[in-house]
């Protein structure tokens, strides 16, 4: 009986995956391919980050980086390392250096030191692939969330401000965060989330953090934002 089953669920996959079913799937499909031959710089991709001006961002196998726009794709000049490119609603493009913030400027990208960033690269839970989060804050000013703390990241004045310490909230630990619907922020960590209000430029070190916290009893931790609704709602992951 067991070997019965065995073969017919053979038999049934093969008629699912059969090549004609899936060139018949293929022409109804919405989804697309893109390649080198697209005009991305090469088809091997490593991140791929969705901008605020619904740009996506691809980094390449080797260090390059490609702008899909929805109708042309094009390559840019990468910056250093192999992190995530992220950009701004006025266009700006920014990503994490070695050893602090990088962004582009002038055809160039330039870089300046942030205390911490290197020491959180370095992290477990950094080593395992995920990236320190970035929130660019329109021109010149980006959001940066460490384990410990948000920063704010000023280009034009060259200044770095603290926002938040963690130890000044009850998420124990930062892990995540992303725009919300409403311009502001929300940030996950491992006992649950807050959110900030907005608009993004206006995000200070005095603004109100509202906090949500799980009812431990669900035993859960490590809020991780997947999405946020136009309702509000947020959907996370957790462990």
């Amino acid at each position: 009986m067991k070997l019965r089953r065995t073969i017919a669920l053979l038999a049934l996959l093969a008629a699912v995956l059969s090549p004609a079913r899936l060139a018949a799937q293929r022409v109804f499909s919405p989804w697309r391919e893109f390649h080198a031959a697209d005009g991305l710089k090469e088809s091997f991709s490593t991140t791929i980050t969705v901008g605020q001006r619904g740009n996506l961002l691809v980094r390449h196998r080797e260090g390059g980086l490609s702008l899909l726009d929805g109708y042309n794709t094009r390559p840019l000049k990468p910056p250093a390392g192999n992190f995530r490119v992220h950009e701004s609603r006025s266009g700006q493009l920014w990503s994490i250096h070695e050893e602090g913030i990088q962004w582009f400027v002038d055809n160039e990208w330039r870089s300046r030191l942030i205390l911490g960033v290197s020491r959180e690269i370095a992290a477990p839970q950094r080593r395992s692939g995920r990236q320190i989060p970035l929130v660019p804050a329109e021109q010149d000013r980006v959001l940066i969330l460490l384990s410990n703390r948000l920063i704010e990241f000023d280009a034009k004045a060259d200044r770095t401000t603290v926002l938040r310490d963690v130890e000044s909230t009850s998420l124990e630990t930062f892990i995540d965060m992303i725009p919300d619907g409403s311009g502001g922020l929300v940030v996950t960590g491992r006992r649950g989330i807050a959110r900030i209000a907005g608009p993004l430029r206006t995000i200070k070190a005095g603004s109100l953090w509202e906090e949500a916290l799980p009812h431990t009893a669900h035993g859960r931790s490590n809020y991780n934002p997947t999405s946020e609704g136009t309702t509000g709602r947020v959907m996370m992951l957790a462990d």
